[in-house]
């Protein structure tokens, strides 16, 4: 078949080429993979390796399809089923026309949304949905600050609070705030001037946020910390904030680090299978047109290395970059 192989670390060794799976292990579905997402966790992991990988590996941790053979101890799937998924990082991945995945993991895709809509949800979508609604227990009248609420995981925080009937404050560039305002945001700000984008949170939110949810960097969350109200909460996605921070606060607020993939790392079956019901709650408010998947860019399988570099140099305007097979 082919797949995108990584034959060692590092983007520029991400080649086009033929490959094939292994058998299935009790549990496992083989998928035809319809489409795939790109998002930073592979790039990160295409750049640096991982130590359970051995090369050539396939990367892509997001994708859709079709069940075409299930394995022993399967249930609640089909062959035939449309499907979608967050994978396990340690096993070949979706950039390839087909793949192993865990069915506790699957979600099926509703006839409603396209294998492209499907791909671009699990990575982005879950993480946003597991920050907010597992995590923080996101409640009505709540206020809400997104850090990022352009980018795939905050376009679908932005929209799920707002929801959820939160108040909610997103960061993004100015050319990209009518577009985070059309997906619920009651106020935008501008992040290029810390301190001014501090003062403007606290002063819609009256003093601090209820929730933050950081999906920039370690100084991104770590400035998230000044406009958290006393026992409010933050999550972030890409960068613990500086300890010594947390510590001058001077009032308790919960921080929570945001890992959708632990799941599959710590073999924890009851949240391998919250990914699953988390997927069939999010793909629900998609089907009831509550919930947009943003995808900036439809690609090819074989466009897929020379999209990650540009995925990680922040060339991709907004929502997320799907692969087509």
């Amino acid at each position: 078949m082919k797949a995108i192989l990584l034959t060692e670390p590092g983007l520029q060794n991400l080649k086009l080429g033929q490959s094939t799976l292994a058998d299935l292990k009790p549990g496992d579905l083989r998928i035809e993979v319809k489409a795939t997402s790109l998002n930073p966790v592979d790039y990160k992991l295409s750049t640096h390796g991982h130590p359970s990988w051995t090369y050539p590996h396939t990367p892509g941790v997001d994708g859709a399809g079709v069940v075409l053979e299930v394995g022993p101890e399967v249930q609640g799937i089909q062959v035939g089923d449309r499907v979608f998924y967050h994978g396990d990082l340690t096993r070949a991945g979706s950039f390839a026309e087909q793949v192993l995945v865990d069915h506790r993991a699957v979600t099926v895709l509703p006839a409603e949304m396209s294998f492209e809509e499907g791909a671009a949800l699990p990575c982005a979508g879950l993480t946003a949905y597991q920050a907010l609604v597992r995590f923080c227990n996101l409640q009505a009248g709540q206020t809400v600050l997104v850090q990022g609420g352009a980018g795939g995981v905050g376009s679908f925080a932005v929209q799920i609070a707002h929801q959820w009937g939160a108040r909610v404050i997103a960061t993004a560039s100015p050319a990209k705030h009518e577009l985070v305002r059309s997906l619920g945001a009651d106020e935008v700000i501008d992040y290029r001037d810390p301190e001014q984008m501090v003062e403007q949170v606290l002063q819609f939110s009256a003093g601090g946020v209820d929730i933050v949810l950081d999906t920039v960097s370690r100084a991104s969350s770590t400035l998230g910390l000044q406009m958290v109200r006393p026992s409010g909460q933050l999550a972030f996605i890409a960068g613990r904030p500086e300890p010594e921070a947390v510590q001058q606060l001077g009032h308790p607020i919960k921080v929570h680090e945001v890992m959708l993939g632990g799941a599959h790392v710590r073999k924890d079956d009851a949240a391998i299978r919250d990914l699953s019901r988390m997927g069939e709650a999010l793909s629900s408010m998609v089907v009831q047109g509550k919930v947009k998947v943003l995808i900036s860019q439809h690609i090819g399988l074989p466009e897929i290395p020379e999209w990650l570099i540009k995925l990680k140099a922040g060339e991709v305007p907004f929502g997320k970059v799907v692969a087509t097979l």
